[in-house]
């Protein structure tokens, strides 16, 4: 697909969704608000995206802070990735697995991994 967005309410009704794969896309950003809309999310795959940040508001707050049962995020394979916020990943207690590799990240904020529950 060459998904470039995804509006806010893509996924209203769909309160139970569990997992989304917005694998090999264009998506430049995380869509914040239509994940909002999810509070089951327990799986989130943007493998092969042209993502170039992960900011802190991507998964706090606004989009996943709802997200009590969020364990796994995959983000490889992004070319243009090259900066992760160091509170991107803070207020996710269940979380349990972030994949990063394969991506221009050159380095990570040691905030960003002591932010990470387990």
């Amino acid at each position: 697909m060459d998904l470039t967005d995804v509006p806010a309410d893509a996924f209203i009704g769909l309160e139970t969704l569990e997992s989304i794969s917005f694998y090999d896309n264009k998506l430049v950003r995380i869509p914040q608000l239509a994940l909002q809309k999810v509070p089951n999310l327990k799986f989130l795959d943007l493998n092969k995206n042209p993502v170039q940040k992960l900011q802190e508001g991507d998964f706090h707050r606004y989009a996943l802070d709802n997200l009590p049962e969020f364990t796994k995020l995959e983000a490889t394979n992004n070319p243009k990735l090259s900066y992760v916020h160091k509170q991107a990943f803070r207020d996710l207690p269940s979380l349990e697995s972030v994949m990063l590799n394969h991506n221009a990240l050159t380095a990570l904020y040691r905030s960003s991994v002591e932010a990470l529950p387990n």
